[in-house]
């Protein structure tokens, strides 16, 4: 077997992570979100003056296929769209406390979930793994940026 190069890696191990996250997610809660609705929650919380646009980017999906998943979750319970005062063509995005126990209940199960994919790394090993990653992303963005 041949080895793969970095980006194909990286590239796979995204994949790899993200379809065993997703069915995690889908397999120990069928009544919530969707995996890709608690993302989008996530996402939020850490960002709460985030537009459409931002998660269309953070998601890498399309207009319609964001706000069909921001229309689930206002059906849903765990988030409300308010108009904006200063422009009527805006709406801002508010986690409602149902939203909340959704983003709280995804942490602890991703807290569990990155020790299922760390078990057998060591302490060093994850640090290293963290820096390196880092450093990617930081190259990468520099790239996207033209420089």
């Amino acid at each position: 077997m041949c080895e793969l190069p970095t980006l194909l890696l990286i590239k796979e191990t995204n994949k790899q992570i993200r379809v065993a996250f997703d069915e995690h997610f889908a397999s120990t809660s069928p009544d919530g979100p969707r995996p890709q609705e608690r993302h989008l929650l996530f996402y939020l919380s850490n960002h709460p003056e985030a537009t459409s646009a931002d998660l269309q980017s953070f998601q890498c999906r399309s207009k319609s296929s964001i706000s069909e998943s921001l229309s689930a979750l206002e059906e849903g319970g765990y988030i409300e769209l308010v108009n904006c005062e200063e422009d009527r063509r805006k709406k801002h995005i508010c986690i409602t406390d149902l939203g909340r126990s959704i983003i709280e209940d995804t942490q602890n199960r991703a807290k569990a979930f990155d020790q299922t994919l760390l078990e057998g790394v060591n302490a060093e090993e994850e640090a290293v793994l963290r820096k390196a990653l880092e450093r990617i992303i930081a190259n990468a963005e520099r790239s996207k940026n033209g420089q």
